[in-house]
């Protein structure tokens, strides 16, 4: 499934409740934004930096990830995040990130098999976006306390446009 984040239909996983889309690099950012999240009410995305498979490599954010998910469980009894990696414009990143089991990736349409990885994607029920969202929550702003207003700035469903749109699928 080729997917956009973009208005116009719902993917209800996302749209269960408003979420919060913050980028992160690193277990103490992610611990931030989760904190962030759950003290807001709102479901939280963690995408990864732009193209972080291209120079981290998807083991590196399945390892975070994985970190992630021990910690929430200890804390919450369940972690409750949806997370996305950017591999960037690069094919092989987004197959080899597919094939270790990530769920969710971000492969510029650009890409000459751009379509290919699409199926694939399809085929172990993966979810694969075209551009990164254009309203997240980065580290500075988590650094520098810019929080509650990248808040009200981002709250909403996962949108490309800035909208309250939802995780669409396109053709």
């Amino acid at each position: 499934m080729i997917s956009t984040l973009s208005s116009g239909k719902s993917n209800e996983e996302a749209n269960a409740r408003d979420c919060v889309i913050f980028e992160v690099g690193s277990v103490a950012g992610a611990r931030l934004a989760l904190a962030l999240a759950r003290d807001a009410g709102v479901a939280p995305v963690l995408l990864s930096p732009p193209d972080a498979a291209c120079f981290m490599g998807s083991p590196w954010w399945l390892a975070l990830m994985a970190a992630v998910r021990d910690e929430e469980e200890s804390v919450t009894g369940a972690p409750a995040f949806i997370d996305i990696l950017d591999c960037g414009a690069q094919a092989g990143r987004a197959v080899a990130a597919l094939g270790l089991g990530q769920a969710r990736i971000i492969l510029h349409p650009d890409c000459p098999q751009h379509r290919q990885a699409g199926v694939l994607a399809a085929s172990l029920n993966a979810e694969m976006f075209s551009h990164r969202p254009e309203v997240y929550i980065t580290a500075a702003d988590l650094r520098a306390g810019r929080v509650s207003a990248a808040l009200l700035l981002s709250s909403g469903r996962l949108s490309g446009d800035g909208s309250r749109g939802g995780l669409t699928e396109r053709g």
